[in-house]
């Protein structure tokens, strides 16, 4: 659609492009909304945590752009760097731009599970996946990446079975519990203000929101490249911004759309979930499709997508109440940090322009 764009000039150009600007707002906004109603229903409707939704269903709609994005990219000419730099654009915006803004939105309550299951899993697979990419990531590397996806997804799925008898045991041993019976983890939380609904009508929803998130970001992104293009702005600024957060769209969209009914456990599982699928499954996938190789172009992004994740560990702070939670303090840094990421990765893209 943007070649069909910068076909148009004058009127007709802004007639055309600005309603799909705007349309393209609009399905991203309902459809964040469809998919986190349907999420939240799906979990109360199977009993299973709202984070696991998250890390399944909502994270592996929402990052579909980033699975075709590498998967047509790994099979062109020096496309390999698209990849990576996908992965890791991707998972900069969501754990800083996205978190940061669903968590100004609402405050995220910290449970168990986060600190001794989702986060220390999430930091070991960016560490795989960093060391991985020096060398570049071979076909084999590829399937152990994928691998390393589906055992976290079966584990995720029965992980109070696994803490009580393989985790629980090692944190014990480690002196950071007591008892692992007693810790809350893999256990059904409550759900406050949730419309049930049917199991139907809830699988229509995350399918309608999913496509509606699809079609919006592209139509977003395609228009607004374009008018970006129109109007001369730099080719180099129009990739880090529009672009590399055009593919984290979805997760915004879904992420505002839980912040804004408080369903903060499911922002917490779109988050971690989609990072961990853009690396293990998007990067294993189009690895064992048609090997990665890296010309160490990406290290800066890469080495600061680790030291992101790293300060996840220290996010989550005891609230006035007495539970941990990641507050809008919190969030606020985030977005600082992303604003400066993109400012340094801008200020390296121009060096290397002249």
């Amino acid at each position: 659609m943007l070649d069909f764009f910068q076909g148009l000039n004058g009127t007709v150009y802004w007639v055309t492009v600005l309603p799909i600007l705007f349309l393209g707002l609009a399905l991203l906004t309902f459809g964040g909304d469809w998919l986190a109603d349907g999420a939240v229903s799906l979990a109360a409707n199977f009993r299973i945590e709202p984070v696991v939704i998250g890390i399944t269903v909502v994270s592996i709609a929402t990052s579909a752009p980033e699975l075709f994005t590498c998967l047509i990219a790994g099979f062109r000419d020096q496309g390999d760097s698209l990849v990576l730099g996908n992965i890791a654009g991707s998972n900069l915006a969501n754990m800083a731009l996205i978190l940061g803004i669903a968590v100004v939105i609402s405050p995220i309550i910290g449970r168990p599970r986060y600190y001794f299951w989702e986060i220390p899993w999430l930091i070991l697979a960016t560490i795989i996946f960093v060391l991985f990419c020096k060398g570049g990531i071979t076909q084999h590397e590829g399937v152990v990446l994928v691998l390393l996806m589906i055992s976290y997804l079966v584990v995720t799925l029965r992980l109070r079975p696994f803490f009580l008898t393989v985790l629980g045991p090692v944190y014990k041993m480690l002196g950071f519990i007591k008892d692992p019976a007693l810790v809350k983890i893999g256990n059904f939380d409550e759900l406050e203000d949730v419309e049930y609904r049917a199991s139907g009508t809830s699988f229509f929803l995350v399918a309608g929101g999913t496509l509606a998130l699809l079609v919006g970001a592209s139509l977003l992104v395609d228009s607004a490249q374009s008018i970006a293009m129109k109007l001369h702005v730099n080719q180099g600024f129009i990739g880090l911004t529009v672009v590399a957060i055009g593919t984290s769209l979805p997760e915004l969209a879904a992420s505002v759309a839980a912040a804004r009914k408080k369903q903060t456990g499911l922002i917490a599982g779109n988050i971690f979930g989609s990072n961990l699928f853009n690396m293990l499954f998007v990067g294993g996938v189009t690895a064992t499709a048609s090997p990665i190789e890296w010309d160490g172009s990406l290290k800066k992004e890469i080495l600061l997508m680790l030291g992101v994740t790293a300060l996840l560990t220290l996010g989550f702070q005891k609230s006035t109440q007495g539970h941990r939670q990641m507050g809008r303090v919190v969030g606020l840094i985030l977005i600082a940090l992303y604003v400066a990421i993109l400012i340094y990765s801008g200020m390296g893209l121009e060096s290397v322009a002249k």
